[in-house]
């Protein structure tokens, strides 16, 4: 067997790859990379795309009876575990977990297709070793989250875009764009901006087909098709209920506002997210630099270049604060690194920057689990679980409550439907705090009127964010009083 690398322990690591163990190899690692996703906080954005799935699926209306900032499929997967699994939080990470395994799979498949596509050498070790990097990077919590994100869902069918596509140009071209299509109009409604990551394909078609237009328009054609059908769907379905107009805003206008505000706001800690981008770049950076330095732009290595080129465009455009946007790069990342681990494999420097990548990774992504058990979420959570209780036991399961607050936690725990549709402050307050013009903070305000509310849980937190928003205080302060104050939180009880 060639020798790939000069260092003896590479060597090992490699007769390990090629050998019987690499399967139990890959589980083992995707096992300790997702310890933290599988205890991630209970109090996540899990319960803000659940709340409104399970309010769809149960005789709801999507962005009527509750409203978040996405387009529609990820309220679908969530409406439709509602219907299999209930609230149950076990079954739900079971079921996380049996997507990221179905995806770290196809991407195995992808990228053996990929590496010979762009006839790459160590075809079977190049895959290999992608993809046991794949299974650690792709669970990491500060990537995953609790695992249902948009990301989380999406990434699949950004590989099966490319696997599809990569078939088409052996075999069946048309059919297997069809279903590299379908993956395509998938991912337009989990969020437009992914379609980014699926323009390396369509430059690619257009780099063979550069001399017949008929094929061009034939293949972009069967390209393009699902996702026409997609949206002739969607817009056919929200007209039809009467909710277009608010669709629109919540797939994409409110969106477009929000990626706008860019670094403008202290949304989150930026330290912390600079942080996390930083040490996984360690990593990353040795490939990306030898890709750009060794491939060019002819025959079919050409797509390799285009996926890194619109990876990093696809990144530099997302705004910062959120780790978890990234989650969806990380497959085209692996290939980079399935193409070119020799290169780093024979650098004692490259290979110790890579390796601090990693174990500083992994660091980050097990804090999670003290935050859990031990740290500021585990407190946090008891305050939000203590406060639920006094509403359960003050309140009938009829009732309307308000949590003041981010996130959708608190109606999952209490067992309260939310009085607005606005399970998130977050949203009102971004649209009156930014301008956005949504007019949020108002519909707010009369989804109380309507509801009447029978609670109102606060944070007792000083200059607490969402108290800016001097339209809802004043409609608090004008109509509830102070039932009791607990730690963490008031709850305001309606006069």
């Amino acid at each position: 067997m060639e020798k790939i690398s000069k260092f003896k322990y590479v060597e090992k690591f490699i007769n390990l790859l090629t050998s019987k163990y690499f399967l139990p190899s890959v589980i083992l690692v995707a096992i300790l990379s997702r310890l933290a996703t599988w205890f991630f906080p209970y109090d996540s954005d899990q319960w803000i795309y659940y709340y409104v799935g399970n309010n769809w699926f149960h005789q709801g209306t999507l962005y009527i009876t509750a409203w978040d900032h996405k387009a529609p499929v990820i309220y679908a997967i969530n409406g439709f575990m509602s219907l299999m699994f209930g609230s149950n939080l076990l079954l739900h990470r079971l079921f996380f977990t049996v997507i990221a395994a179905l995806t770290i799979w196809l991407f195995y498949l992808t990228s053996k297709r990929f590496l010979k596509y762009i006839n790459s050498d160590h075809i079977e070790l190049g895959s290999r070793l992608g993809t046991l990097l794949f299974a650690f990077w792709f669970n990491l919590s500060q990537f995953t989250n609790s695992g249902n994100d948009t990301e989380n869902f999406a990434t699949l069918f950004v590989i099966l875009a490319l696997y599809s596509y990569l078939k088409s140009t052996i075999n069946k071209p048309y059919r297997n764009l069809l279903l590299s299509g379908l993956s395509m109009s998938l991912l337009a409604y989990f969020k437009i901006n992914f379609l980014i990551l699926i323009l390396p394909i369509v430059i690619d078609i257009l780099r063979i087909h550069l001399k017949d237009i008929k094929v061009i328009i034939l293949k972009g054609l069967a390209l393009a098709t699902p996702t026409a059908l997609m949206t002739i769907f969607w817009l056919y379905y929200f007209n039809k209920i009467g909710t277009f107009h608010e669709f629109i805003i919540a797939a994409f206008s409110f969106n477009q506002k929000y990626f706008s505000m860019g670094w403008s706001e202290s949304l989150h800690n930026k330290l912390s997210f600079i942080t996390v981008i930083f040490v996984a770049l360690l990593f990353f950076a040795p490939f990306i630099y030898k890709a750009f330095k060794d491939t060019k732009f002819k025959n079919n290595e050409s797509l390799l270049i285009n996926i890194l080129i619109f990876t990093l465009i696809f990144s530099l455009m997302m705004s910062p604060y959120y780790n978890h946007y990234y989650l969806i790069v990380l497959p085209y990342l692996c290939l980079i690194v399935s193409k070119y681990f020799k290169y780093v494999f024979n650098s004692k420097i490259l290979l110790t920057i890579s390796v601090v990548g990693l174990i500083g990774s992994y660091a980050i992504s097990t804090k999670q689990l003290y935050n859990n058990f031990r740290g500021s979420d585990h407190v946090a959570f008891i305050q939000l679980n203590n406060a639920a209780k006094y509403v359960d036991a003050n309140s009938n399961l009829n009732d309307k409550v308000i949590f003041y607050g981010y996130g959708a936690t608190f109606y999952q725990v209490s067992n309260r439907q939310s009085g607005s549709r606005y399970v998130s402050a977050s949203h009102p307050y971004m649209d009156y705090i930014n301008n956005f013009g949504f007019g949020m903070t108002e519909t707010f305000i009369k989804d109380m009127e309507d509801s009447k509310p029978k609670f109102i849980v606060i944070s007792n937190a000083d200059n607490y964010l969402y108290s800016k928003v001097l339209p809802v205080e004043n409609y608090f302060n004008t109509n509830y009083h102070e039932a009791i104050k607990l730690p963490g939180y008031n709850i305001l009880q309606k006069n």
